[in-house]
């Protein structure tokens, strides 16, 4: 078992070099550890990241946990993890945790807006955030899925799209939205 005081969810499990990582909504309570990013819950729903060494070796076996969000819903909907390395995205309702030189750190949208974070669990508190962005327009905007690509640095997304006014690139297939809803594809170069 592995939670808190209230209600805790699984949402995404992946694995690299032989570690667990899983990420999910946390409330009040969540098992954190010494050095993580964020030993104190937010509000709302918050996103945790957990990296465990499914040795048997007890309460050893979580080497890594933190709670990762502002007040407001934060919600995690796809992880990939390339050397240690964890990128995750999803979607907020809130203020969400960026960093400086992100693509975008103004939440514009009304409602939730998608929202990308690449994410070092080295136990190294702040520091362990590398790089985090918001990612939409001004309505709803959700990251369903991402892909770390390692020929080059970039994360490449998909995004479902309410807005028409999320900016694109010279030469894109198509550079306006055409209804309630579009897909959005992007290539980010987190730098």
């Amino acid at each position: 078992y592995f939670g808190g005081t209230f209600f805790d969810a699984a949402n995404l499990v992946t694995v690299d070099a032989g570690l667990v990582y899983v990420l999910g909504a946390a409330t009040t309570g969540f098992p954190t550890t010494a050095g993580a990013y964020d030993t104190s819950y937010a509000g709302s729903s918050d996103i945790y990241v957990s990296v465990w060494d499914l040795a048997g070796n007890g309460a050893s076996d979580l080497i890594y946990s933190s709670y990762f969000g502002l007040a407001g819903d934060d919600v995690v909907r796809t992880v990939d993890v390339d050397a240690g390395i964890i990128y995750f995205a999803g979607y907020t309702g809130s203020s969400y945790p960026t960093t400086a030189g992100a693509f975008d750190v103004t939440k514009v949208g009304f409602g939730n807006e998608g929202a990308l974070t690449v994410f070092n669990p080295a136990g190294g508190g702040a520091s362990d955030l590398l790089y985090s962005t918001l990612f939409g327009g001004t309505d709803q905007e959700t990251i369903n899925a991402i892909s770390y690509d390692d020929s080059d640095g970039t994360i490449v997304g998909c995004i479902a799209a309410r807005s028409g006014d999320i900016p694109t690139t010279s030469g894109a297939y198509d550079s306006a939205g055409d209804g309630f809803g579009d897909t959005y594809i992007f290539r980010l170069n987190p730098a």
